[in-house]
């Protein structure tokens, strides 16, 4: 585990969470390529050098996950570039932000908030794989503000279309947690000093597999696997098959 925790991060200058998700064996017998997914925190704390490091991967398509207000104020790397197709598509904005009126409850545990996009954001998780299996979106790259919840959703029903073990998708998860470990204490010590919240904020910032494993759990119970589920709340097939076969090499 150690070897593939320092194999796996890609040591870009104002980047802490990029990873490639290719080497993955598959239950069928294939493994996901290299140079083709890419996982982030947010890319908007490059300096001139990481930008050009960053570049050096060949984006074709970015999808930013984060919320309105983040893409306002820490712009996007690629917001403008000419030469990557940036997409942002907002996931949960009112489980974070603790607003008192919402369609759906407040998660009180990490894997209730995983379940929760699940089962609330499929409209969202719908666009990110349109998106996704549209001709010509790869290499791509899918950040959030960590690199570790929105991010690690998305990536998850990735790597399951792709029919990567559960085992390794948790510990593909799993990984985010000593990269954004910097970027976790300053966000706690930024929070309300207040017990519950701050409680309540611990647990949501951590990285625990057994939420993400909560999460799926359900999945597998209402969907069978994740190409169902995608397929289920109206990714066409046409778009799995190109995720899959973009994905996996045999």
């Amino acid at each position: 585990m150690q070897n593939r925790y320092i194999q796996r991060r890609i040591d870009i200058a104002g980047l802490h969470n990029l990873r490639d998700t290719g080497g993955y064996a598959t239950l069928d017998g294939g493994i996901t390529r290299f140079n083709t997914l890419f996982r982030s925190d947010s890319p908007h704390r490059l300096n001139n050098e990481g930008a050009n490091q960053l570049n050096l991967l060949a984006i074709k398509t970015t999808i930013d996950l984060r919320f309105v207000k983040d893409i306002t104020h820490k712009p996007h790397h690629y917001r403008h570039d000419l030469h990557v197709r940036y997409h942002h598509v907002e996931l949960h904005p009112e489980l974070i932000t603790l607003k008192t009126t919402r369609p759906y409850p407040l998660p009180q545990t990490l894997g209730e908030y995983y379940r929760s996009m699940l089962v609330y954001n499929q409209a969202q998780i719908r666009r990110v794989f349109e998106i996704m299996g549209s001709p010509n979106a790869f290499p791509s790259l899918i950040n959030c503000t960590l690199g570790k919840d929105r991010t690690g959703i998305v990536v998850a029903l990735a790597l399951g279309v792709a029919r990567v073990p559960i085992e390794t998708i948790l510990e593909d998860y799993e990984l985010s947690g000593g990269y954004i470990q910097p970027l976790t204490t300053d966000m706690l010590a930024q929070f309300s000093k207040d017990d519950v919240s701050k409680k309540w904020a611990k647990q949501m910032l951590a990285c625990d597999p057994n939420a993400l494993h909560f999460a799926l759990e359900w999945l597998f119970h209402e969907y069978g696997n994740a190409g169902a589920y995608l397929r289920e709340i109206g990714v066409s097939h046409t778009a799995v098959s190109n995720i899959r076969a973009a994905l996996v090499e045999i």
